[in-house]
């Protein structure tokens, strides 16, 4: 008994030691990449102020953005269409559903008996969207 003790343990100091080791193997990795992201941040020069440049192009395209808002009028989007999502249509839906009860455990369907025999589903043809 003790034997097996002795052997799980030194398992799990191995297993630690690999976890250590590669934790270890991380950390140096991603040491390299913080320190090569603030090389680059200190190497690499951008401007911190706008440039003449800069501006020029904010105003130009403030006057560009209010003379398109001026003359084009956006119509409204068009309504939902409800049946759009609907693959089949059928008149009466109640002969379509299907009813589970816990107390029929036997069966594996309900039957059920109606004064009207079910109407066949009728299919609607899908609407193509236009672009």
């Amino acid at each position: 008994m003790l034997v097996y003790n002795a052997e799980a343990l030194q398992a799990n100091v191995e297993r630690d030691s690999q976890l250590s080791q590669s934790l270890k193997t991380f950390n140096e990795s991603f040491a390299s990449l913080l320190y090569v992201m603030d090389m680059s941040a200190l190497t690499t020069d951008s401007p911190q102020v706008p440039t003449d440049m800069s501006f020029w192009l904010a105003r130009r395209r403030a006057a560009v953005g209010a003379a398109s808002k001026a003359t084009e009028a956006i119509p409204p989007p068009p309504p939902p269409d409800i049946d759009a999502d609907k693959t089949t249509y059928t008149d009466n839906a109640d002969y379509e559903t299907t009813f589970m009860t816990a107390a029929n455990v036997t069966s594996t369907s309900t039957a059920t008996t109606t004064a009207k025999p079910p109407t066949k589903a009728m299919k609607k043809a899908k609407p193509k969207l236009s672009k």
